[in-house]
């Protein structure tokens, strides 16, 4: 395998671009059970009603290598995990997925498309970003790499098989 880039652009997804759309559907799929399954229908409707949906492109690669998908509380969306935040929160950015080509983990992708939407939120006056986690050793990596300007925003994870809160920065 060459080197793999780490320097990279962030830009919104193109939702009329039916390529890009099944490109970003078929990393999902390869990214399962890490992220849910889901048909190439709703990756097209994530692209019309999501919040923020943002794509990461690496220097040097061609399209897309990962991307990150934002519900605000208003939402068409029915989800038991965007439920649960959408009972407990009026304001809030809530992160369904987020997605990183097999050849591009562990350059920072995910970490650089979390503090594109740090910056978002902020931007907007957005006063939390939730998420669900799927185990422990989830909640101690996003603990561990959360960016510092996550000070300044509320990062709130649940964990799935509790429906517990289990971090909270602010």
């Amino acid at each position: 395998m060459g080197e793999r880039s780490r320097e990279f652009n962030i830009r919104p997804v193109v939702a009329d671009l039916a390529s890009e759309i099944a490109t970003l559907h078929e990393m999902n799929q390869q990214s399962v059970p890490s992220v849910g399954d889901i048909p190439l229908e709703r990756m097209a409707k994530f692209a019309r009603i999501a919040s923020v949906f943002s794509v990461a492109e690496a220097i040097g690669a061609s399209g897309p290598v990962a991307f990150l998908i934002a519900l605000g509380p208003d939402a068409d969306y029915v989800s038991p995990n965007f439920i649960w935040f959408r009972e407990r929160r009026e304001h809030f950015l809530y992160v369904d997925r987020l997605a990183v080509a097999a050849s591009h983990r562990r350059c920072g992708l995910g970490r650089g498309l979390y503090e594109h939407l740090l910056v978002d939120a902020h931007e907007t006056g957005c006063p939390s970003i939730t998420c669900e986690v799927l185990s422990n050793r989830a909640t101690r990596y996003l603990s561990s790499s959360m960016p510092p300007s996550a000070s300044a925003r509320s990062v709130v994870l649940a964990r799935r098989d509790t429906w517990s809160r289990i971090s909270n920065w602010k």
